[in-house]
């Protein structure tokens, strides 16, 4: 299935930095996004433990992309059939940036700030 971005504002609310990095590949807004190469960015994998911050907006192979670090709230996709709750502890989850609440302590990229249910459906999530 084609990753289909958030119809929602990426960005919830602004407490931590956003930089720009070069898209190695298409880019999709709200998809988590891991160290690639020098000063560039993809799409992290699953429990990934390069999690540098979610893209803000959709952008082309080799464009430049605003990452939103930690300290900001950001709505991702829950991957697939996951679910999570308020204060779910949440990880990069499957191969197109999204998250779920399951994956390696170490790896752990926010916090759910609200119930998400719905089959890929959208949360928001505090990065940390």
């Amino acid at each position: 299935m084609a990753y289909t971005a958030p119809t929602d504002d990426i960005l919830y609310s602004e407490g931590g930095p956003i930089f720009s990095l070069q898209a190695n590949g298409a880019i999709y807004a709200g998809q988590c996004l891991t160290a690639y190469g020098t000063m560039e960015c993809d799409q992290a994998a699953n429990d990934d433990d390069a999690f540098i911050g979610v893209a803000q907006y959709t952008v082309a192979d080799n464009g430049y992309v605003s990452v939103i670090g930690p300290g900001n709230v950001v709505r991702c996709i829950v991957s697939g059939t996951s679910k999570c709750d308020v204060g779910d502890d949440m990880y990069c989850a499957g191969t197109e940036g999204k998250v779920a609440n399951a994956g390696t302590a170490a790896n752990k990229i926010g916090v759910a700030l609200e119930t998400q249910s719905t089959a890929d459906g959208t949360a928001r999530i505090l990065l940390v």
